[in-house]
């Protein structure tokens, strides 16, 4: 599964959107809790996984590979 996100740092000067594809990702690994999205791929999820805020997040897409 492929997943798109879009987010921005609200600390930042002059906020601007950043974005970036995550490839490989394990769907049934996407999980929320305490305010953050977390999600990891499935080949080494102890090395390849994120975490950002949800009040960072302005927006999330995800796509069949």
């Amino acid at each position: 599964m492929k997943l798109h996100i879009k987010w921005k740092h609200p600390d930042e000067i002059e906020p601007k959107i950043h974005e970036h594809t995550f490839y490989d990702i394990n769907p049934k690994s996407i999980c929320i809790h305490y305010g953050y999205i977390g999600f990891c791929a499935y080949e080494n999820p102890a090395d390849k996984h994120w975490q950002f805020a949800m009040t960072h997040v302005v927006e999330m897409e995800m796509e069949e590979e």
